[in-house]
């Protein structure tokens, strides 16, 4: 038996078939074709004509080649599958382990405003450091699942950097004072084109990583002036590490021998960050010497137009909006979450309606009609929260806003999300995270409906 494999159809043939296709090719002299033989073995015929009407065919073995290509396929797919795999992975525990750091971290803020002693607050504000740290490595999780699923895309806009700068210090200032390291961040009022969230994110990583892996002296933050535009630079007395160990840190999962000095962490914050810079077109490039520190640089444009930016400070008008006479309607399949989400809104002014079902938000048709709702994605094995935005909408005229709460990374979930338009928040959740939120969405809800 020979099978043939044509160049365009690729289609197997019987030998009276070959036969057939072969006196057709014969005739057009179509010059190439692929066969595999009983033995296991491909050719590859060539025929050209001669001055006297013949023929002569040239056949060739291939089968080496052919190995080549079908390995390279192979490998391939198991790295297609290996990913794949990560993501749900990835997905599936972030999800798990969101839920109880979510509620905790409500809790935890609604407790602070009960407790009365000096000592309880010191041992709620180490429990709050602790939830913060999980919060880094799920985020760090998130922001691999997002750069995977293709869902992060940069919006840049000019935006001035002593808004990222005061914010960096005022973030990592007192971890910096708990290691006795010294911090300094620079004021710059240079102005850049980027995306805010995304170099923020990139800087953030990068003086994360600074602060880790420097045990005296300390950081520092600075921007200065390039011929081809701005560079911002972060400086540490950290251990440094050699110039052949370069495309490792910059790797996922990876982090460096740094022996005595090795950190816990997942190896993921300047994967991320280098991942980001090249969305963004923004070159991020680092020296070092082992022993005396190194420095990370991010090339940034320098934006020049002469055109007022408001700052950050200035556009934060509602950040003390009361929210009475607004309605929350939270869906949420965990007790727990409802139970705390009740708590923190009530305590805001918000009037409150919670369900863990489509049958309780059927139940509650004769309420008041939300103003936003604060929906799970992930209820049942057959509902999620889109269901429920939709169950909603059915129920009621009144135009209102929806955000989509998830603690899952999974990027098919995450593009559905997307498409669809919603906002979405990942667990666990600060809870002035939430306050911005609603005050945001309220916002939208006030200018769609005037």
């Amino acid at each position: 038996r020979v099978e043939v494999f044509e160049d365009i159809d690729n289609v197997a043939l019987t030998p009276d078939s070959y036969r057939k296709k072969r006196l057709e090719a014969h005739r057009a002299c179509r010059g190439s074709f692929e066969m595999l033989n009983f033995n296991g073995r491909w050719e590859q015929g060539r025929e050209r004509r001669t001055r006297d009407g013949g023929t002569v065919a040239i056949y060739t073995d291939i089968t080496a080649i052919k190995e080549a290509e079908r390995r390279e396929q192979q490998a391939r797919q198991t790295a297609e599958r290996a990913n794949e795999a990560k993501s749900r992975f990835l997905a599936a525990a972030s999800h798990d382990l969101r839920q109880p750091l979510h509620a905790i971290g409500i809790l935890a803020s609604v407790l602070r405003n009960q407790l009365q002693t000096d000592d309880s607050h010191e041992t709620l504000s180490s429990i709050e450091s602790c939830l913060q740290t999980m919060n880094n490595l799920f985020d760090s999780l998130l922001d691999i699942s997002k750069l995977d699923a293709g869902v992060i895309k940069p919006e840049p806009r000019p935006m001035i950097l002593a808004d990222l700068l005061s914010s960096v210090h005022r973030e990592f200032h007192p971890y910096a004072q708990s290691k006795n390291l010294k911090f300094r961040v620079l004021p710059s009022q240079d102005t850049t084109v980027s995306d805010p969230g995304m170099l923020g994110r990139i800087l953030r990583n990068l003086v994360s990583n600074a602060l880790k892996y420097t045990v005296t002296g300390g950081v520092i933050v600075g921007v200065r002036m390039s011929p081809s535009g701005l560079r911002i630079e972060v400086y540490d007395t950290g251990i440094g590490f050699h110039d052949h160990q370069l495309s490792d840190m910059f790797a996922e999962f990876k982090q460096l021998d740094t022996g005595r000095f090795k950190q816990q962490g997942l190896g993921l914050g300047l994967s991320i960050a280098s991942r980001l810079s090249d969305m963004l077109g923004h070159s991020l490039t680092a020296t070092s010497r082992p022993g005396r520190g190194s420095r990370f640089t991010i090339h940034v444009p320098l934006y020049k137009a002469m055109k007022t930016i408001i700052s950050s400070d200035e556009t934060n008008i509602f950040i003390n909006q009361d929210f009475k006479n607004k309605c929350v309607w939270v869906v949420d399949d965990d007790q727990d979450i409802l139970d705390a989400m009740q708590k923190l809104l009530s305590g805001w002014g918000c009037e409150v309606i919670t369900a863990a079902s489509r049958a309780q938000v059927q139940a509650s048709r004769n309420k008041r009609m939300p103003d936003l709702l604060l929906v799970d994605f992930h209820l049942t094995e057959s509902l999620n929260g889109l269901d429920i935005i939709k169950q909603i909408a059915g129920m009621t005229d009144r135009q209102f806003s929806a955000v989509v709460i998830t603690g899952d990374t999974s990027p098919v979930y995450l593009k559905e999300i997307e498409h669809l338009g919603y906002s979405v928040l990942h667990k666990p959740l600060h809870p002035m995270k939430i306050r911005a939120v609603i005050q945001q969405q309220l916002k939208v809800l006030q200018v769609q409906n005037d």
